[in-house]
């Protein structure tokens, strides 16, 4: 008989508050499970070998007798071997650095009982979330670089090289935009690679250092999530931004246009009213200075961030044409700039973010 009582676990009504408020309530939970190393949200992944979802009854029955009657460890689920399909729930993901079979825990096993990772999360008010968990391996950069002498002598734009050096270390970093305050026009990066505000930053012009500016006082480092996104609530969550701006010397030696993407499209307004697991398994391009073009999707969303880094972090990155939440702040930093060349405006999104799970390919 049909338990009328039961909280209905209807996964696929989940919007992405749902998702956020399971996270914040679990997150530190699930950190204390063996093997955990992050969480994140967005749309549950299935194996690429797995067969489709059963479409009658008939087909279900069949699929749960074949369960009981044997049993087959699974091969870990990794942002590789798994996709995301036309029913896949939205969930909560948690990222393990090593997997282990459901047989492993248990009295008197590897691991006790309570150590695996739930299936599902409960919230106080009866709401369920699903847990997927998925298999990470930790990335070491790209040794290859695109060889100084490629850039241009002249007309300098995103996509190309800023450095700096402090403590006899060279910083490296990408131009990600041009912004401007309606007065003055900066070229927006990471901060980490702008340095102090007042510093000389450089570029590399035919393989030479060129200085084009100074960095800026304005910068940022890192906000309260819920001061960036009110609408959202998060306890002791932070958003990495990682934003510094260059004032350039010359503006009559850049263009807008990103090196190596060509012409972008229209911007898109991107906030917390229309973001969306619908950004799941979106494409993502991008062109670093370090690494050159990359293409890749988004596989999860960890404190919205969606636009896609290099694994150096050093990209100049556009998502489906969309800003990420850095650039949205006027308060904080200069909009952005208008002016144009060759008919193209100029891409606002920076990629500096180091929040987002994506799968990139050369």
């Amino acid at each position: 008989m049909r338990d009328l009582l039961r909280t209905p676990n209807n996964y696929r009504t989940l919007s992405l508050r749902d998702l956020l408020d399971a996270r914040d309530n679990y997150h530190y939970h699930l950190l204390n499970k063996p093997n955990v190393v992050g969480t994140g949200v967005g749309l549950y992944l299935i194996r690429k070998t797995d067969p489709e979802e059963p479409v009658t009854r008939t087909d279900q029955l069949r699929a749960q007798v074949a369960d009981t009657k044997s049993y087959a460890p699974k091969p870990p689920r990794t942002f590789v071997n798994a996709e995301v399909r036309s029913y896949s729930w939205p969930c909560v993901l948690a990222l393990v650095d090593r997997w282990e079979d459901e047989a492993d825990f248990g009295t008197g096993r590897k691991f006790e009982p309570q150590d695996m990772v739930p299936k599902t999360l409960y919230l106080p008010d009866g709401r369920m979330v699903p847990v997927c968990v998925v298999q990470v391996e930790r990335a070491a950069p790209e040794r290859i670089q695109i060889p100084d002498a490629r850039w241009p002598h002249s007309l300098f734009g995103p996509g190309m090289p800023i450095l700096s050096g402090h403590q006899n270390v060279q910083r490296r970093a990408t131009v990600g935009c041009l912004v401007s305050d309606g007065h003055t026009t900066y070229a927006l990066t990471s901060r980490h690679a702008t340095g102090e505000p007042g510093e000389v930053v450089e570029t590399l012009a035919a393989g030479r250092h060129v200085p084009v500016g100074r960095a800026h006082r304005k910068q940022l480092t890192r906000e309260p999530f819920d001061t960036l996104y009110p609408e959202f609530r998060a306890q002791r969550t932070y958003v990495n931004l990682d934003v510094g701006l260059v004032e350039l010397d010359d503006l009559t030696d850049w263009t807008s246009r990103t090196y190596g993407l060509g012409v972008t499209g229209a911007m898109a307004d991107l906030n917390a009213m229309n973001i969306t697991t619908r950004l799941i398994d979106a494409p993502v391009l991008a062109f670093g200075a370090a690494t050159g073009r990359l293409e890749g999707r988004i596989k999860a969303l960890r404190e919205i961030v969606v636009c896609c880094p290099s694994a150096s972090g050093n990209s100049s990155s556009r998502c489906n044409g969309s800003p990420p939440p850095a650039t949205r702040r006027a308060s904080s930093a200069p909009r952005a700039c208008s002016r144009t060349m060759s008919a193209t405006r100029a891409n606002p999104c920076t990629g500096h973010s180091t929040r987002t799970a994506t799968r990139t390919s050369r």
